[in-house]
């Protein structure tokens, strides 16, 4: 059967994704927007279970299920939602209702039931008519077909508390650490990327799994250090994990037959390690994003098509969409059909030959068991005879089946089949810039940059992994019919020498520039970005993480401001539902006037104490004197007079700076009063999302746990970046501490190892010692007493000989001082947290110190202090 999933967070699709791809015979499909949700459905064909987050922007899922119910009328609805529904009983009746977070079992069981009830063949109305394809066949006008009524089922949201609506009830999980999921992935579920293009892939009935390796999910290196690597679980098993590297070239233990002996089925399917790390990709929603690309969805406005920058050129500026071709026809690009176009291979049926690849040609074709498109790359037919060849060709598609991120193209399986050995990867419906070149084809400035920052993106997170990956080429950037850029998977195995990064970063910008029509470049900045691509010194670009930093800061000022636009549909769409939430909230309001005061009275009451919970006073600051101290390895450092606070920020005190940055601007975007200048102009202080704060904020208002994880006012605010702890503190008249105010405080003047002396005491700090990955009702910690964040003023021992308390574990904590690394500033993180561990322990020391993290990076486990140079006012 057909499940799809859509939510437009997409920390949500990356934890109940593998959950549903574990449901054995389903296909699923995702997205994150109103748009591709239709598209997918039409692709389908069918679809027998909705799953949809309700409070979505621009459209809700309300207006997505009755867009569906219209085409498919026996479609089976779950809604989720982390927000109190109880004032929309008329929508959500009779519906499954699952609050967020969203517990495994939950999931598995409201899934089990709908699809249960679900008919096997559920009748399908004509798209564009609205009536039967019966009555299209016949001629005749359409029978009014009434709507089925859907089976009740009690929804498993909590009850309603008595306090007004739309309060949030449960929290967000957050998916972005790829060590901290929220909800337990199961270890046969293959993991699909989220990207809302790219939809996850069930392994085909026929094929056989090869090998499932351990997941190494990278994490920063001031967290955790894991030397853990995937191993094959048997002999008979050929291994498509990674496989290790040996001075003497690729080692693969082979199967039960010879290392070339590759399996006679049609496919195999290739490894997808679970856990693998979503980076923020372009062309994503995200938690806060910078800039949305052209056919995202980024929060409260929907995708738009970039607006081309006008040049003079004698070539069109566009991006055709290609076409299947007869299976003798020439493809897009110019290739001619040979003997395999228009045949079937395997699993496959071959629609046109693409391009010339490393190792051979390479086709569009239709996987028949799973109705998709793929791209089809088969091993040269001159080298499909030597054995070690194959073997490389193999190891090649294994090592691209481990690299899992939204904007590198996803490896599926590999196989052989009437003498052709070949592996299929994700399809774009769109050219690569070297067949767009050789058509004659160019890409504006928005399209050249998008394609800079993915191919940058894609790079470092290649690097991030360990692997080892092929020189970049044109051929290897893709561009979809949408203007959106894709990297063709790079990874390999067996390349001996590690790429030059300057002499990639200049051969990208020769790809991309090369690309643009005459005068290549229009914009000032794009030149000088590009220009800086080029310079092969000290004034050119160090790393990847660079060009990065640079590409973020330019994406505002060259994407046009008309890119979002809503079109008239979807604006009268946002309208009809504006109205109705209108008339719901009217109705509410004249229910609540006709009730009786004693019933008012007691609500009120309620609502009282619900809003107003035990927080205490933790703003206090303490006094550090001038003088000298020791700083990290033996350093005497001298600072004058200064103050710091005793506690990290807490959650209670977070809220009233959101609510004043709200006041003084508007919800949807609140005051940039306190901004720092480099901040990036999209950016809110919500941390991670407003959606995500909402939630935890709620529960910690209730003092209910979130993810079986205690939280109320006093727990420190956590997943703030560092623009966030600045405008924080200038908003409350501080500053951030630098690091050496924060290394004074937290070891006083004689330099101790922890702020309670020399000797680790697990039972002093909020420490990695009782830290669970994944808590479930039954979590207890043995040790320190805290499993993740504890209450910033919890008496662990954790205090240093200045009575500043919590400096050694619960939260990293920002600093003010930046500092460079491999030509880039970032800024330092200090402090250990109640996950940090090295090399398996704790690593909780008052020296400890962390320099990489782009200042937009937000975790669970980072927080902040303030410090000022003169006495606080309250």
């Amino acid at each position: 059967m057909n499940i799809l999933l859509v939510d437009d967070d997409a920390a949500i699709l990356k934890s109940l994704l593998p959950i549903l791809n574990g449901l054995d015979g389903h296909t699923v499909r995702v997205s994150t927007s109103f748009d591709k949700a239709l598209e997918h459905a039409r692709d389908l064909g069918a679809v027998h279970l909705l799953i949809t987050g309700v409070v979505m922007e621009p459209v809700d899922g309300f207006t997505l299920r009755d867009r569906l119910r219209d085409r498919f009328p026996d479609l089976r609805t779950i809604l989720i939602s982390g927000y109190d529904l109880s004032d929309y009983g008329a929508q959500t009746g009779g519906y499954t209702l699952l609050q967020k977070p969203i517990a495994a079992e939950d999931l598995r069981a409201a899934v089990g039931r709908e699809l249960e009830a679900a008919p096997s063949e559920p009748r399908v109305r004509d798209e564009e008519e609205g009536k039967p394809e019966a009555d299209r066949a016949t001629g005749e006008p359409a029978k009014e077909t009434a709507k089925p009524e859907p089976t009740p089922v009690a929804p498993m949201a909590p009850s309603k508390p008595s306090v007004p609506a739309a309060k949030p009830v449960s929290a967000v999980p957050t998916a972005k650490a790829p060590d901290t999921p929220s909800i337990p992935v199961p270890k046969a579920a293959p993991v699909a990327s989220v990207a809302p293009s790219v939809p996850s892939i069930p392994p085909p009935k026929a094929a056989v799994p090869v090998a499932t390796p351990k997941a190494t999910p990278a994490a920063p290196p001031a967290i955790t250090h894991s030397t853990d690597q995937p191993r094959p679980d048997s002999q008979a098993q050929a291994p498509l994990a990674r496989p290790p590297v040996a001075a003497s070239g690729p080692s693969i233990k082979p199967s039960a037959a010879a290392p070339s002996a590759l399996p006679k089925p049609t496919g195999v399917p290739l490894a997808r390690p679970a856990g693998v790390p979503v980076a923020r990709p372009a062309g994503m929603p995200t938690a806060r994003p910078t800039v949305s690309a052209p056919g995202a969805t980024p929060t409260a406005r929907p995708a738009g098509t970039a607006t081309p920058v006008p040049a003079v050129s004698a070539r069109p500026v566009a991006v055709p969409k290609p076409q299947a071709a007869a299976p003798a026809a020439p493809s897009a690009s110019g290739a001619e059909a040979d003997e395999l176009t228009g045949k079937k291979l395997g699993d496959y049926r071959i629609i046109r030959r693409m391009e010339e690849g490393r190792w051979g040609p390479t086709y569009e074709a239709e996987q028949i068991s799973m109705g998709r498109t793929v791209t089809l790359q088969v091993l040269a037919q001159d080298e499909k005879d030597d054995a070690s060849r194959k073997k490389q060709f193999i190891a090649n598609a294994s090592a691209k089946a481990n690299i899992q991120h939204p904007v590198i193209l996803s490896v599926y399986e590999a196989g052989e089949a009437d003498g052709h050995c070949y592996y299929t990867h994700e399809h774009v419906d769109g050219e690569s810039l070297d067949a767009m070149q050789k058509a004659g084809v160019s890409i504006d400035e928005t399209t050249a940059l998008l394609a800079v920052r993915v191919a940058a993106e894609g790079i470092a997170f290649i690097n991030s992994q360990k692997a080892q990956h092929a020189p970049l080429r044109a051929a290897n950037i893709l561009v979809g019919s949408d203007k959106r850029p894709r990297l063709a998977n790079l990874a390999t195995h067996g390349e001996s020498d590690a790429p030059d990064t300057q002499a990639e970063i200049r051969e990208l910008g020769r790809i991309v520039s090369s690309a643009l029509p005459p005068p290549l470049v229009s914009s000032g900045r794009l030149q000088k970005l590009f220009a800086k691509m080029q310079d092969k010194g000290e004034g050119g670009f160090q790393s990847w993480a660079a060009l990065l930093q640079a590409v973020k800061a330019l994406e505002p000022k060259i994407i046009p401001a008309d890119a979002f636009k809503l079109g008239a549909q979807e604006e009268a769409a946002i309208r009809a539902v504006e109205s109705e939430k209108k008339s719901q909230k009217k109705s509410l309001i004249l229910g609540i006037l006709g009730m009786t005061s004693l019933l008012l009275a007691i609500g009120l009451a309620v609502y009282f104490m619900f809003i107003h919970s035990n927080e205490r006073n933790t703003t206090q600051m303490v006094k550090i004197p001038a003088g000298e101290f020791i700083f990290q390895d033996g350093q005497k450092v001298t600072l004058p007079e200064y103050y710091i606070g005793k506690y990290e920020v807490t959650m209670g005190q977070y809220a009233r700076f959101l609510k004043a940055l709200e006041a003084e601007g508007t919800e949807a975007k609140p005051s940039a009063a306190y901004d720092h200048p480099d901040q990036p102009t999209d950016k809110t202080h919500y941390p991670r999302s407003k959606a995500t704060w909402d939630t935890y904020y709620g529960r910690a208002k209730a003092g209910k746990p979130a993810r079986y994880i205690p939280i109320d006012l006093n727990s420190p605010v956590f997943n703030v970046d560092w623009w966030d702890a600045y405008a924080f503190a200038k908003w409350k008249g501080l500053r951030l501490p630098t690091e050496q105010e924060w290394e004074k405080a937290a070891r006083g003047t004689k330099g101790l190892k922890y702020p309670w002396g020399n000797e680790f005491d697990p039972k002093k700090v909020n420490s990695a010692a009782d830290y669970v990955e994944k808590p479930g009702p039954n979590t207890k910690a043995e040790v320190d007493g805290y499993w993740w964040w504890s209450p910033v003023d919890a008496d662990t021992g954790d205090t240093s000989p200045f009575d500043v308390v919590g400096m050694a574990g619960n939260l990293n904590e920002w600093t003010s001082t930046w500092e460079e690394k491999d030509g880039t500033k970032f800024p330092v993180l200090r402090g250990g947290s109640f996950r940090s561990k090295e090399n398996g322990q704790p690593n909780v020391t008052a020296t400890f110190r962390f320099v990489g993290l782009d200042p937009e990076y937000s975790q669970e486990f980072v927080g902040f202090r303030t410090a000022s140079d003169t006495p606080p006012k309250d």
